[in-house]
């Protein structure tokens, strides 16, 4: 898996984040999803949906011949020095990606400034309960793992878009999307990198025996679209261990190609993707975690193999290697992340913890992944 230099984690929410120590459980599952993120772009398939597919011609303005070594340099800066991440009360889906300025000058570029992740506080406290509750959380960990590796690498392609145009802005061309993704004005650089690589959208929706609750991972599915009629179909379980091991294929495999189904048939089935679970509401209710909060060592705990009897889904067959990180001292330059700009509307039961206020930040991409 891939190495990550410099990663420095922060968790809370705005204005009350507090840096992880990388002996944290919290730490130690962000960074596992980082790097099959960038494992995921470093791979011969990853690196070939950026370059030799060019999804992103209209924002480059480099020689094309040239774009393969661009983008290997960007690749390289951020596993070096990967930008600050936060794990946030603030983020409506899985994980969102802020432009900032950095620049003009490609041989320039320091991905540690040039913009900053933020991931789910919601899923990362989840795959925290799921390692501390193995024994009945099964892989729920696993798919977790799965969903927020893809998710991340989403958020890459948006800072990769800042990396090309050498600015914040401008905002990615229309044409770079997936349907019905991105509006008349602007595209959605990762949705339309996820139809080339991935195939399509990968969602997981939920089941109410789930004995996770709230907290569950959900099943995933991958559709062609992000319409309520777009054919879906369920993610191979062979796959998906496979995926979060680092060992790759692309597009992703699905079970059973002849078994389809849409959204509108898994909602009249009473389902609902997970991002419905992650509500205030709902979630006042989850079962707290044993983990330590943030400014506490939690360096006794390790990650526990999750159990090989799981019929459902296979567990992973290695253990996770982890690399030794950067001390802490990169302080972030203000206070991060201070409100979302999120253009999505969601019904009043699905908000997220802080609903997208009006006036959105120049700097951000306004499309989060879900």
């Amino acid at each position: 898996m891939a190495t990550v230099g410099n990663l420095q984690i922060y968790y809370g929410a705005t204005d009350r984040y507090e840096p992880l120590p990388s002996t944290s459980t919290r730490f130690k599952v962000a960074e596992a999803v980082v790097k099959l993120a960038l494992a995921i772009l470093e791979s011969p398939e990853g690196k070939e949906s950026i370059v030799k597919k060019n999804p992103f011609v209209h924002i480059y303005r480099e020689p094309l011949e040239d774009m393969g070594y661009w983008v290997g340099k960007f690749l390289e800066s951020v596993k070096e020095d990967f930008p600050l991440v936060y794990i946030s009360e603030n983020v409506a889906g899985e994980a969102e990606a802020e432009r900032l300025p950095w620049g003009r000058e490609l041989r320039n570029y320091n991905a540690a400034i040039a913009g900053r992740v933020f991931l789910s506080k919601v899923i990362i406290d989840n795959m925290v309960y799921a390692r501390e509750k193995h024994e009945i959380a099964g892989i729920t960990y696993n798919l977790f793992k799965f969903q927020m590796g893809i998710s991340v690498a989403h958020e890459i392609i948006h800072l990769l878009t800042g990396f090309l145009t050498g600015e914040s802005r401008p905002d990615t061309p229309p044409g770079v999307t997936m349907d019905p993704f991105g509006s008349r004005d602007t595209g959605e650089a990762g949705r339309y990198w996820e139809g080339i690589l991935l195939g399509g959208i990968v969602e997981c929706w939920a089941n109410k025996n789930d004995i996770m609750g709230v907290r569950q991972s959900g099943t995933p599915y991958l559709f062609e679209t992000g319409h309520s009629n777009s054919n879906g179909w369920r993610i191979s379980s062979t796959y998906i261990e496979s995926f979060i091991n680092g060992v790759f294929s692309f597009p992703i495999r699905v079970s059973n190609p002849a078994e389809t189904l849409t959204r509108s048939s898994l909602k009249r089935a009473q389902s609902q993707e997970t991002s419905n679970l992650r509500t205030r509401r709902r979630q006042r209710n989850a079962p707290p975690t044993a983990s330590p909060a943030p400014g506490h060592s939690s360096a006794s705990i390790a990650y526990r193999r999750l159990p090989a009897n799981c019929e459902q889904y296979p567990v992973q067959t290695a253990p996770v290697q982890f690399y030794l990180t950067q001390p802490v001292n990169r302080v972030p330059p203000y206070s991060p992340y201070s409100e979302s700009s999120s253009t999505r509307s969601y019904p009043p039961q699905a908000r997220s913890y802080y609903p997208p206020s009006s006036g959105s930040s120049r700097s951000y991409d306004p499309y989060n992944r879900r």
